[in-house]
């Protein structure tokens, strides 16, 4: 199962992460970057 899913609004990149017990989707947070890449290592660390 995927821990999190990455998704763009505007120009901006969120984090969805999903409870790993229920296997719910948790409500989207912003990671603040504008660059996919750059939002994902912000997500993963």
């Amino acid at each position: 199962m995927r821990r999190f899913f990455l998704f763009q609004r505007e120009k901006i990149w969120y984090a969805e992460f999903v409870d790993e017990v229920t296997g719910a989707k948790l409500p989207a947070k912003s990671t603040g970057m504008d660059i996919r890449d750059e939002a994902l290592m912000f997500v993963l660390s």
